[in-house]
């Protein structure tokens, strides 16, 4: 069952011309941790003050997705 998940950082006062860029890559990296991760997600929203950072992310599975690898051993000969 899919769950969300919220994350928020505080911070000591950001200057406003840079709180949309904190918040975007915020965004940006949590998808990219997530996808590395192989975490499935629904949506990743973000948002910003300028003394907090959020993101949240709805439908977040329980697991990672399993994955399947195919290893080669040593030859017989040996």
């Amino acid at each position: 069952m899919p769950k969300d998940l919220l994350l928020e950082i505080g911070l000591e006062e950001v200057p406003a011309r840079f709180v949309r860029g904190a918040m975007n890559a915020l965004k940006e990296n949590t998808e990219k941790w997530l996808a590395d991760s192989r975490l499935a997600y629904e949506e990743v929203q973000a948002y910003a003050t300028p003394r907090r950072l959020a993101v949240l992310v709805r439908g977040l599975a329980e697991k990672q997705e399993d994955v399947s690898e195919e290893v080669k051993g040593p030859a017989r000969k040996i």
